[in-house]
């Protein structure tokens, strides 16, 4: 089976999203693989001894990720694949520090202050879809022929640009949403009285 235009251009999205984020991850993490490796510790999943070979394995496991997603073709199924697994353990990860009550600084995508949080989990879900949109589009057709026109792979790669920037950045957006929504909430019920 070959894939319809709509879902060549689903897969294409999803391709650049998934690829994009773990590139920029990876890139984040090299800036300062030392702030993850304690973030690793902080997280007291692992032996701290084990926290220098875990940094390095979860690095060299989103910079495969990117490059597979780049590479393309048949190599997009194990893209997506690992990219599905290192998002499950980061977000098991995630739920016990949450569960835990832990203030941690995460570092997901390098050097940062701000700690773990439920948007962290929003990030990842959204991430998640995107990985198993990925792999069904792939078990359910063919890439023979699958090259998107110019201008609509440009458009495609648009969209997923600015979905991988609002996931990304999507505790800060909430953080800046919130004060302004709660805002006009209190507004409204003034009004109402």
């Amino acid at each position: 089976m070959i894939l319809e235009p709509l879902d060549l251009y689903a897969l294409l999205f999803c391709r650049v999203v998934i690829g994009l984020v773990f590139g920029l991850s990876a890139i984040g993490k090299m800036i300062d693989l030392v702030s993850f490796e304690r973030a690793i510790t902080a997280f007291g999943l692992l032996p701290e001894q084990w926290s220098r070979g875990a940094a390095w394995v979860f690095l060299a496991g989103e910079l495969g990720t990117a490059a597979l997603m780049l590479a393309g073709s048949n190599l997009l199924i194990w893209g997506f694949g690992m990219g599905l697994a290192l998002l499950l353990i980061f977000s098991g990860a995630l739920v016990l520090v949450l569960v835990r009550r832990q203030v941690i600084a995460c570092h997901c995508f390098g050097p940062s202050r701000r700690t773990v949080s439920i948007h962290d989990l929003v990030r990842n879900g959204g991430l998640i879809l995107c990985c198993c949109g990925g792999l069904g589009l792939l078990w359910a057709g063919s890439l023979q022929n699958a090259t998107p026109t110019l201008a609509d792979g440009i458009l495609t790669g648009i969209m997923a640009v600015t979905l991988a920037a609002l996931l990304i950045n999507v505790a800060d957006i909430v953080l800046v949403v919130r004060p302004v929504a709660r805002q006009r909430h209190q507004q409204h019920a003034q009004e109402q009285q």
